[in-house]
């Protein structure tokens, strides 16, 4: 062994052993370990920097300083997920996917499901009621269409149970083991209303250990929210019980400066799960019982006004009369909103689990969940007079049963085979308010609707009903080579029916209906799914993967059919057929991974709406396309230093789309437009840095940001008055700070969101035609505060 002084000229591998040389090694001497030496003489020796002789490419030297004590060089972390429904490495499946543990959702600060977009390449979040009641886009696939009845094209799942009521879905993301968002269509093992994809959270479940977790927040506009989980045992190794609950209150956060009225955007809400386990060397059961509610108000809306001196249509009649941010200054997160509304959800679940062996070679996985739950959603319209508004309110309650046998088999072949049955049955409830403000103004109520405000109540209700049975084979060609075959078959019906529509006056006085004594609408459909490729498993850190897969999503009905019956239409299935190329890889000896995929999307009869004046009509997109990429990288820098980087690229294109001209009522030619919240640029980073750490704990750093190019909200993009009913580029980013004990049994956080306080909107309408406003949707503002843990 040789040792030279720390300044010695050498060749370095890397520029990252750079870095650790000049850190770890100034002002010592240098060991080098020649390759002539066995393990055993160097095995108290760290390898912390290797060097190439000079002379020989095959020499393989190690530098290490002389004093410093050995530690193992670190490595990612294996991320385990439940994609195809077996447990699975992450690095291991032909599927892209994005994973997120316990602890990064804590990093990260992600508290609803709309959270999740921040970090994910390709996937987009639109929020037209606020953070409650998200919808999701993937890979530029989404759903345009706010009634409470419709499902996502990408479908959420919790505890492996679909949730179809987006109000319902915020709840559910409490005491979370894992999320993961499947990207392109699920076709077969989650079958319809998964065209983009499918998002899964995961709730942990008794490990049979004894202990608690007690989390405390406080934040700026007296932001509480405080959550908690302990876990007992009652039968060792065998009957445990873990209890979860979260509790949150906070003021307003959109300032309302309208004379006595509360701010907007208060949140107040509360979830309580209690799951138990129950396992055997034969059978591992869980029931789940969850209940939430929220009792918060509704999120600020901003309405700019398109009209003659940018009046909307209550300061056009008033002459400047009513006005409402004109010459205010009012900045994008205040205004003047006569109506405080309230969202207020219930919600109520059980789940039930039971996995177990049916043979050496065959397990067996039921999967049992019930739920119920109700919303209701007074939402204003950003002005201090009534000029549109509307209280959504919707009842759900559903059932669904997934029963599965998977194969363990030696061989090459193995197999996942099941059934799925699922019920839900709606109702709804609707009350619209249009141009009120004509009251104030003297003009007595006029039936023909042509001179005076009006009322409208809406009521129906929905009942569907699926049934499937599905495939997924797996056969192993060669030691390197493996192809799979997925096949689904889904039965969908529908029905629509007790729909009722009326107009009343100021009071909502029934006046006369509108909608009455319809028949039932019906839909029933049916429709193989399925997908199929080839993973090539180079080697333990690098796989490859082809594939070509279908989406189905089930015909839908129209749930703002209000003035006329020509309203009551049933839009026709969506479909996609998507092909995608995919790498999976890991690389400087597990501490740098790097996944990507490339992708083409033939998306046919997207179901959208389209509003005219005050008339909403669901209608199918004939064709378009999407093509884009997606690359997600991590890198375990030192033992201290971690980052991860996601990108993602698209190019949508509407190949054929007909809709109506807003103002003359006429046909329009769209194709060539975009796909709405299809941004072509979406990029995400963030940092873990361990600043230092010794006796007295550990101090960390959390960064991470986002950024996200300009997205249109409507499929006329820029056409027909829709220019402003977007979302321009921005960035929004976080950063958190902690304290730890060195137990790591409490630690103290400060943190910040959104802090460059983005303001632009997450959802915008174009109701010019009527009320010569745009309505727009305002993110959170830029929000702080502590937190503290404790875990005992």
């Amino acid at each position: 062994m040789l040792v030279f002084p720390s300044r010695f000229s050498l060749k370095f591998v890397a520029p990252f052993f750079l870095f650790s040389f000049f850190s770890s090694a100034h002002n010592q001497d240098v060991l080098v370990v020649t390759g002539k030496h066995d393990v055993e003489s160097i095995q108290n020796v760290p390898v912390s920097l290797i060097a190439t002789d000079s002379e020989s490419a095959s020499n393989v030297d190690v530098l290490l300083p002389s004093n410093i004590t050995p530690k193992p060089h670190p490595v990612l972390e294996v991320i385990v997920v439940t994609a195809q429904k077996r447990i699975k490495n992450l690095q291991k499946v032909p599927v892209s996917i994005s994973a997120f543990d316990s602890q990064s959702l804590s990093s990260l600060g992600i508290l609803l499901p709309s959270d999740i977009a921040q970090q994910t390449p390709n996937l987009q979040v639109s929020q037209p009621y606020g953070d409650a009641q998200p919808i999701f886009t993937l890979r530029g696939i989404s759903m345009t269409d706010f009634n409470s009845n419709q499902s996502s094209p990408v479908g959420i799942y919790v505890d492996e149970s679909p949730i179809e009521a987006s109000f319902m879905q915020a709840s559910y993301l409490i005491d979370i083991e894992r999320a993961e968002v499947l990207r392109g269509p699920q076709g077969t093992l989650y079958g319809k209303n998964t065209t983009a994809g499918a998002i899964n959270f995961t709730s942990k479940i008794p490990e049979f250990e004894r202990n608690a977790r007690l989390h405390f927040s406080y934040g700026n506009n007296n932001n509480l929210r405080v959550s908690g989980a302990a876990e007992t045992v009652f039968i060792d190794e065998t009957l445990g019980l873990r209890t979860a609950f979260t509790y949150s209150d906070s003021d307003g956060f959109y300032k309302n400066n309208y004379e006595g009225a509360e701010d907007l955007r208060e949140i107040n809400n509360w979830a309580l799960r209690t799951s138990l386990r129950y396992k055997t060397d034969t059978i591992d059961a869980t029931l789940r019982l969850q209940s939430g509610k929220t009792l918060g108000n509704t999120a600020g809306i901003i309405a700019k006004g398109r009209g003659p001196n940018g009046y909307d249509v209550a300061g056009f009649f008033s002459g400047g009369a009513i006005e409402q941010r004109i010459e205010q200054n009012y900045d994008d997160f205040e205004g003047s909103e006569d109506k405080v509304g309230a969202y207020r959800t219930e919600t109520d679940s059980i789940n039930l689990a039971i996995k177990g062996a049916l043979t050496k070679d065959i397990d067996y996985t039921s999967v049992t969940a019930w739920s119920k739950g109700k919303a209701l959603n007074e939402n204003g319209d950003g002005s201090p007079v009534s000029i549109l508004e509307i209280d959504w309110g919707s009842k759900i309650e559903q059932w669904s049963q997934d029963l599965r046998l998977t194969t363990n088999f030696e061989g090459d072949l193995n197999a996942i085979v099941g059934v799925f049955v699922s019920h839900d049955k709606m109702k709804i409830q609707n009350d619209l308010s249009f141009l009120l403000f004509t009251e104030s103004l003297g003009v007595p109520f006029d039936p023909s609707l042509t001179t005076s405000g009006f009322t409208v109540g809406q009521s129906y209700q929905q009942q569907r009903d699926s049934q499937a049975i599905y495939a997924h084979l797996t056969y192993d060609i060669n030691e390197f080579l493996e192809g799979f075959l997925g096949l689904r078959y889904t039965k969908d019906k529908g029905e629509l029916s007790n729909v009722h529509s009326w107009v009343g006056d100021y009071d909502a006085n029934h006046a006369y209906d509108l909608i009455v004594d319809q028949p039932t609408k019906r839909y029933d459909d049916d429709k193989v799914s399925g997908s199929m490729g080839l993973k090539y498993q180079l080697s333990d850190e690098f796989m490859f993967y082809g594939s070509y897969s279908q989406g189905y999503r089930s015909s839908a009905f129209n749930g703002g059919a209000t003035f006329s019956t020509t309203e009551l239409t049933v839009a026709e299935p969506e479909t996609v057929q998507a092909y995608e190329i995919g790498m999976k890889s890991r690389w400087w000896n597990n501490r740098l991974q790097l996944n990507g995929a490339i992708f083409h999307n033939d998306y046919k009869n997207q179901q959208l709406v389209n509003i005219v004046g005050a008339v909403r009509f669901l209608e199918n997109a004939g064709s378009s396309y999407i093509d884009g990429v997606e690359l997600e990288f991590r890198a375990l820098l030192s033992q201290d230093l971690s980052i991860n980087i996601g990108i993602g690229l698209l190019d949508t294109e509407y190949d054929e789309l007909s809709l109506t001209n807003p103002a003359t009522s006429l046909p329009v030619d769209l194709s060539g437009n975009q796909l709405p919240s299809a941004p072509s640029v979406n990029m995400n980073i963030s940092v873990d840095y361990i600043a230092a750490k010794g006796s007295w704990g550990e101090v960390s750093m959390h960064l991470n940001s986002h950024y996200v190019s300009k997205q249109w909200f409507s499929a006329y993009n820029d056409d027909y008055g829709y220019e402003e009913i977007k979302a321009d580029a921005y960035m929004q980013s976080n950063a958190r700070f902690t304290w730890s004990s060195v137990d790591e049994s409490y630690d103290v956080s400060l943190w910040i969101k959104s802090i460059e306080e983005n303001n632009e909107p997450v959802y915008a309408i174009n109701a010019q035609q009527m009320f010569m406003f745009d309505y727009y949707i305002m993110p959170m503002p830029r929000h702080y505060g502590l937190d503290v843990n404790w875990r005992f």
